[in-house]
């Protein structure tokens, strides 16, 4: 049988308990200075060390606003040399393209018809709007390309690469930098090969220096035979591939530009150091 634990037990342990804590008592109301005292040190040590922390957090995030600037910095400084660069490419690109936005400048339609030349024709924009040329297109051979856009024939593939060579021509002729020769108000000859090679040899026996741009090897055989009786000075008969890398170099250029011209406008700077070319319209 179970023996019962006497309540005069409970008793003595109740008391002992209250003894504890009125000596506990005691003793915090007879130091409670020091109690105090120790945690407001520990406080002042806290607020140190938080106080160091947000310092060196301050400093570190300072430090990384530097170095951010700097990368920045020198991010701005290689790009300006980088733009330099290519503007002065572009520059040294016009001129050497220059040599061929002749006072007779003739285009074959298989240029203006040619996906591939859209940097071509857009390079030949900028310098003949520089040097003031136009190119020349006789009537036979925008007949030629007003037939290839309806003619059944060139397939749908044809007829849409004939109304990008129309497109491209009245582009170049409403800006100013296509003329017209013995275009009639009624189409009639749609060949346009052999009246490409009469109008160069027409003006150069006029002493007027001429150029011939055209992919088609056959055509440039044929005019450059035809022409061979004359000076070298006053002619050249040449394809687009050889005026890729200061085509490519120019337009690169034009655009690096443009973007230099809308940064300009958005700080409404007077002044512009880099502008050789005007901004391409729309």
């Amino acid at each position: 049988m179970e023996e019962k634990i006497p309540a005069y037990i409970y008793i003595l342990i109740g008391l002992g308990i209250l003894y504890a804590v009125c000596e506990a008592c005691c003793f915090v109301l007879a130091y409670w200075q020091w109690f105090v005292g120790g945690l407001i040190l520990v406080a002042i040590i806290a607020l140190a060390v938080l106080l160091l922390i947000r310092k060196r957090n301050k400093i570190q995030e300072q430090r990384f606003r530097e170095e951010a600037r700097e990368r920045d910095k020198e991010a701005r400084k290689a790009e300006a040399r980088l733009t330099e660069r290519i503007i002065g490419n572009g520059r040294i690109a016009v001129q050497s393209l220059s040599d061929y936005t002749t006072p007779c400048l003739l285009v074959d339609t298989n240029i203006w018809m040619d996906e591939d030349c859209e940097g071509l024709l857009a390079a030949l924009e900028i310098t003949c709007r520089i040097q003031g040329v136009n190119i020349t297109v006789p009537g036979v051979q925008y007949n030629e390309i007003c037939k290839k856009k309806k003619d059944k024939s060139s397939g749908e593939d044809g007829k849409r690469l004939g109304r990008i060579a129309h497109r491209r021509i009245e582009q170049f002729h409403e800006k100013g930098l296509l003329h017209f020769v013995n275009l009639t108000a009624h189409p009639g000859h749609t060949y346009a090969d052999p009246v490409l090679v009469k109008h160069i040899i027409d003006q150069v026996k006029k002493g007027v220096r001429s150029t011939l741009i055209t992919n088609d090897r056959d055509l440039r055989i044929r005019a450059k035979e035809s022409l061979s009786s004359y000076s070298r000075a006053t002619w050249e008969v040449i394809g687009s591939e050889k005026l890729k890398t200061m085509s490519d170099r120019i337009v690169e250029a034009h655009k690096r530009n443009a973007l230099m011209l809308a940064h300009e406008c958005e700080k409404k700077s007077s002044h512009v150091d880099l502008v050789f070319i005007e901004p391409c319209e729309a």
